[in-house]
């Protein structure tokens, strides 16, 4: 280190005098006003110049969000709406898909109780036609025992 420079040390602190506290409250006070500038003054002189001046600012083409974006950004913003709204979609896909399910097993049953009316109606209709059958076979049995009575009291005789 050089001798004409202090070395300084960083617990040792020297407070303001009252004149340097008085100096940085007013400049405190005034650091609001430091930005402001003055305007040029107008040249009446020249008619067709004016203070503003006119520069052609481009602005950009602005495209529209796509859709994706649009439903990007709101479930974003809308996190927990978003969560619901699914859970509430969920449920009622859920629940169609489970009322479809009952109506198809539904109508399957339906067919399968008509189609058992449906056999056991032919299956009366062939007992019956049996029925009729074993009639005619008594009837038909008894009429041969009556043939074979009267052949047999002709041999007697």
């Amino acid at each position: 280190m050089s001798k004409n420079k202090k070395r300084i040390n960083r617990f040792s602190h020297n407070g303001k005098d009252r004149y340097e506290k008085e100096a940085y409250k007013k400049f405190l006070h005034s650091k609001f006003k430091l930005d402001k500038t003055e305007e040029d003054p107008i040249n009446l002189n020249q008619t067709d110049s004016s203070s503003f001046e006119e520069n052609d600012v481009e602005t950009p083409k602005v495209t529209k969000k796509s859709f994706f974006l649009k439903v990007k950004d709101w479930f974003k913003s809308n996190l927990v709406t978003g969560v619901i709204a699914s859970l509430i979609a969920a449920a009622i896909i859920w629940i169609g898909s489970t009322y479809v399910g009952i109506k198809v097993y539904q109508v399957d049953q339906e067919h399968r109780v008509s189609t058992i009316e449906r056999d056991l109606g032919e299956i009366t209709d062939d007992v019956n036609k049996i029925d009729d059958l074993r009639s005619d076979f008594d009837i038909f049995k008894t009429e041969i025992n009556k043939d074979i009575e009267f052949i047999k009291k002709i041999l007697r005789l």
